[in-house]
């Protein structure tokens, strides 16, 4: 993992005075699927100043795309309320804080602040205007995490909280079968053989549930007529086998 570079000084570490995070739904979801996600932050005792905001940055890697403000009808479109009816000012950019953490959504208060208790709730993938939702990345990522950071005294300086919402990103169903076999072995040599079926990204695919026949030109020591794929399993391998 790509090391995070954060202040010595870390003020955050207690959610009572910067406030909590939470996402829903949470669990796992199919890439490249589009999904509705929310984000509730809810401010601590330090509140939130007038002109402060709250951060949502994301790693730099991944084929999301971007979010987008300006049409409630295309895909990726974000929004964001307050507990108290306002809606604060949205900025996304794709290079936006500090790597590895370079898409970064900003959330702004202005023309007030919030108390202890208050919250920012922010939509991604708001369908409400005609949006299909968030279009998920095309890789499998256990991980996906939206990590929130909070200026509370309007200071212009961002720091993490505690939490860390999260998903995780699953892979499609299988439309491809791949083996993996040494390409160069001498007689009676040992070798294995591994099998894995793959989704339309290339992501190793574990929603399969089939009986499969493997057949050789050759005779191959040890290795099965049948083999079973059960359901959560990426690949299959078989050990010690070798030719005459």
């Amino acid at each position: 993992l790509v090391g995070e570079v954060w202040p010595a000084a870390a003020p955050a570490n207690d959610p009572v005075l910067f406030g909590h995070a939470e996402i829903s739904p949470e669990g796992a979801f199919e890439v490249r699927s589009y999904q509705t996600f929310t984000l509730i932050y809810t401010v601590g005792r330090f509140g939130l100043d007038d002109n402060g905001s709250i951060r949502i940055v994301f790693r730099f890697f991944g084929d999301w795309g971007g979010f987008q403000m300006d049409d409630p009808s295309a895909p990726n479109y974000v929004t964001a309320i307050t507990s108290l009816g306002t809606h604060p000012k949205l900025d996304f950019q794709r290079i936006g804080h500090s790597r590895p953490w370079m898409k970064a959504l900003t959330v702004g208060i202005s023309g007030g602040y919030l108390s202890e208790g208050d919250s920012i709730t922010i939509t991604f993938g708001d369908t409400s205007g005609g949006s299909p939702g968030f279009k998920m990345q095309t890789f499998v990522e256990s991980g996906f995490e939206f990590k929130v950071l909070v200026d509370a005294c309007a200071v212009g300086h961002h720091v993490p909280i505690v939490d860390k919402p999260a998903i995780s990103i699953a892979p499609g169903p299988p439309v491809a079968w791949r083996t993996a076999i040494p390409t160069l072995r001498r007689p009676k040599e040992r070798f294995h053989l591994g099998v894995k079926a793959e989704d339309i990204w290339g992501n190793p695919s574990d929603q399969i549930d089939v009986k499969t026949r493997l057949e050789s030109s050759l005779t191959v020591k040890n290795l099965p007529q049948t083999a079973e794929f059960l359901p959560g399993q990426k690949s299959l391998v078989f050990e010690d086998l070798s030719v005459d």
